[in-house]
């Protein structure tokens, strides 16, 4: 199986999630990495 239609399969995959569980996580960095790098990183996730 190539790497895009484990993508494509992966992408048919539907869970059963509890209602007052949301649908988010949260991403942790380094304190080394400047916060202007941080900002950036977390607008590109978001």
């Amino acid at each position: 199986m190539n790497e895009n239609s484990v993508w494509q399969k992966a992408q048919t995959i539907e869970l059963e999630v509890a209602k007052d569980i949301l649908p988010e996580f949260d991403i942790g960095f380094d304190r080394k990495i400047p916060t202007n790098i941080e900002k950036e990183m977390r607008s590109f996730v978001a």
